[in-house]
């Protein structure tokens, strides 16, 4: 099977100019951060501004990915869900966020092995996200 780790994240679109500019006392600094690999993820985009452009932004993607993982989850729609955990996936290595990649790669995997039950997966995945969420909050303060 191929690697979906680097699939592209079409979904994270680049914000404006104007955005960075408001955006830009945000997360000044990167040096407590546990759950986001700053440097790796200041690579991925070439440099701070964007990164820190994007973290204002992800918030949201997570947010709206993990809704489709529950929803998902609670339909019992297996196909669905394996889709909004790879999309949690993309966006998690683009960002950097190593802990949510690995989390939903490990769904990703459990159901791909046809493991009959993935509900623990979901909770980790969704523990994941909420700790992401609280850290990019009080980087963002």
């Amino acid at each position: 099977s191929m690697c979906h780790t680097h699939s592209s994240p079409r979904y994270l679109r680049p914000c404006s100019a104007s955005d960075c500019l408001r955006q830009g006392a945000l997360m000044q600094s990167g040096k407590k951060v546990r759950r986001l690999n700053w440097e790796q993820g200041v690579l991925n985009f070439e440099g701070e501004t964007l990164y820190k452009a994007l973290l204002t932004e992800l918030p949201q993607v997570l947010t709206s990915s993990m809704a489709k993982v529950q929803a998902a989850q609670r339909a019992g729609d297996r196909e669905a869900l394996r889709e909004a955990a790879l999309q949690l996936q993309g966006s998690a290595s683009y960002a950097a966020a190593d802990a949510l990649a690995s989390a939903a790669r490990a769904l990703v995997t459990a159901l791909d092995q046809e493991h009959f039950e993935v509900n623990s997966f979901c909770a980790s995945l969704a523990k994941e996200v909420q700790a992401l969420l609280i850290e990019i909050r009080s980087h963002g303060s």
